[in-house]
């Protein structure tokens, strides 16, 4: 893929503003053991209740940039998906023998089940022998792709606002169902919620399959251009004999 989305993480401005609160705080706290250390009693008071207010705003300072990161990460996250779908697509176009993406991406957008999409393709795989040496990985691949799977569905239906005023308000910084959700999965996932580390590592997970989709692909690529290349050669007219 042309983007590279570890680049762009790092240099979000809200990580930066992170950074630079942290270096803040870390100053503040020195000054703050000097204070009470070597301070008045009155200017301790005084420092004390002001340091109150503070923390209170500094709180929820935290909270506003540790939730935009998280909305960050969750959409690159769905589109470093959709990415790898564009793999898949491509992939089936090749199984199918035909250049006409668009017309395989209708078929495959009309499923909405992903696990349906893996397999289509294993089953094309298996039915096409010039690609069946790759058929071995692609079986690695699609199971990566299912484990990373249950995470994007969590991306996509799971919220830090969970109908629960105080709790929207402490400002939470990872996904959890919904409210309403409570099939067992879901609790589990209550009491595990996804934050933003686990997003990174699944953008990351997700590059990684697309890397190797693409690496599938030039391989499907030059399997085809082979077997085209000598059917034109068997086609081809032999030379005239000599007079």
């Amino acid at each position: 893929m042309g983007l590279d989305f570890r680049g762009i993480r790092m240099s979000l401005q809200s990580w930066l503003e992170i950074c630079r609160l942290r270096a803040k705080l870390a100053l503040l706290n020195l000054v703050r053991r000097v204070v009470v250390k070597l301070g008045s009693q009155e200017f301790k008071e005084q420092f004390a209740a002001e340091w109150a207010t503070h923390d209170q705003e500094t709180g929820e300072k935290w909270k506003s940039l540790h939730r935009q990161q998280l909305f960050t990460y969750v959409g690159l996250a769905l589109s470093q998906w959709v990415g790898m779908e564009d793999s898949l697509v491509g992939i089936t176009s090749l199984l199918l023998r035909t250049h006409e993406g668009h017309k395989v991406g209708t078929i495959l957008y009309s499923i909405m089940n992903p696990k349906t999409w893996l397999e289509i393709i294993g089953t094309l795989f298996s039915q096409e022998p010039l690609f069946i040496s790759l058929t071995p990985r692609w079986n690695k691949i699609s199971e990566r792709i299912m484990k990373l799977n249950d995470t994007r569905v969590r991306l996509a239906h799971h919220t830090i606002y969970y109908g629960d005023k105080a709790t929207t308000l402490a400002g939470d910084t990872s996904l959890k169902p919904g409210q309403f959700d409570i099939r067992a999965k879901s609790q589990k996932h209550r009491t595990e919620p996804l934050d933003y580390d686990q997003i990174s590592e699944f953008i990351d997970s997700v590059g990684k399959v697309v890397e190797d989709l693409t690496a599938l692909l030039n391989s499907m690529t030059v399997l085809l251009t082979q077997e085209t290349s000598q059917r034109k050669s068997s086609e081809s007219p032999t030379d005239p004999p000599h007079q």
